[in-house]
């Protein structure tokens, strides 16, 4: 579970066993998880030191909604370059790739992507070109979740006429929240309804084990007995 405090990222993990990861030969899979852990928390991943960078916040996008990406290119001593021209693209999770149209803003630059409503990863690719179309470092690439759309959270609104019909099935009544008061005062005149159930066991006398300890009992008294008096 995860959650963000300010600008910083909170993360609850409920797991008790990754230690046993490297005893099965998943010793490379152990220091991924958390090292990206880590890295997630630091937000390493909005590190600006490389000279061609991109930022996406949040990460995580409902299906349907639009994406923010900001982008630049920085000198090696960190001055911001504006005189360049960008390639950006996002790639699908059916593998489609689509281009996008950069826009400055200051000493960034900005596109929107819609074409959201597929779940997955969606990857980002922004190259930095010089006015004579050479690139000036290697691609940068980052990634962004569209979540799993929630059915439930599509249509949040009380359906009415469902509830209606569940009432009168369970021989119960719709009362609305204007109607609560003179609910009250009818149940209070009224009173509860009493409604009695009749349940019906039928049990066994020799499948128990009180039965199973008389008989052993009995067996074990006529046997002594019968020692005690030679009749064995």
């Amino acid at each position: 579970m995860t959650n963000t405090a300010g600008k910083s990222r909170v993360m609850a993990f409920a797991g008790n066993t990754t230690w046993r990861w490297p005893l099965h030969g998943f010793r490379t899979v152990h220091q991924r998880f958390w090292r990206q852990m880590i890295f997630w928390l630091a937000r390493k991943e909005d590190d600006q030191g490389q000279s061609v960078w991109v930022r996406i916040d949040p990460r995580n996008y409902l299906p349907g909604v639009p994406v923010r990406l900001a982008f630049g290119a920085r000198s090696p001593d960190g001055t911001p370059l504006t005189d360049l021209d960008f390639d950006v693209a996002v790639t699908n999770p059916k593998e489609e790739r689509q281009k996008l149209s950069a826009q400055r803003a200051g000493n960034e630059f900005t596109a929107q992507f819609t074409q959201t409503e597929h779940a997955g990863d969606y990857w980002v690719s922004v190259t930095a070109k010089s006015k004579n179309g050479l690139p000036i470092a290697d691609p940068t690439t980052s990634r962004f979740l569209v979540d799993e759309r929630d059915l439930e959270l599509d249509n949040p609104a009380a359906d009415h006429a469902l509830l209606a019909e569940l009432a009168s099935l369970t021989g119960g009544h719709v009362v609305t929240p204007e109607q609560h008061g003179t609910f009250l005062e009818r149940l209070q005149k009224e009173g509860l309804v009493r409604r009695e159930e009749t349940e019906i066991t039928r049990a066994t006398l020799w499948d128990n084990w009180p039965f199973l300890l008389l008989f052993v009992a009995l067996i074990a008294t006529e046997w002594t007995v019968r020692k005690l008096r030679g009749l064995v």
